[in-house]
């Protein structure tokens, strides 16, 4: 694989990021009563002072949404969001891969790694 050494090369100097779960609200196994709070606690979340102070600084999320003023207090978060301001990211590939890539790749990391630990001793 190439790897490029110069320091002015985007992905040199970018982390990797991307949406590691989403909110949903299930429109065939719930009541309707079940949907409508579920509604009513993403409004409380995403619009309220207190809610969003939970998003970012209780549940550890990045602020994705214009309307959240609250920074993040932790230095991996606030890390995170700068280099997202800066535009120095690159987009996360791990929700592309095949259903079966995980087994497939635990296989191979197994492999690499008997690998080395062989080389070594």
């Amino acid at each position: 694989m190439p790897v490029n050494n110069d320091e002015s090369f985007k992905g040199n100097n970018a982390i990797s990021v991307g949406v590691p779960m989403y909110f949903t609200v299930d429109a065939s196994q719930s009541s309707p009563e079940q949907r409508e709070g579920a509604l009513d606690f993403f409004n409380w979340l995403f619009t309220s002072q207190e809610g969003t102070d939970a998003y970012v600084n209780k549940m550890h999320f990045i602020p994705v949404y214009d309307n959240i003023e609250i920074e993040p207090h932790d230095k991996l978060s606030q890390t995170i969001l700068a280099k997202m301001r800066a535009g120095e990211t690159l987009n996360w590939v791990n929700m592309y891969y095949p259903g079966d890539a995980f087994p497939s790749m635990a296989h191979l990391c197994r492999n690499i790694w008997q690998a080395l630990s062989t080389k070594r001793r």
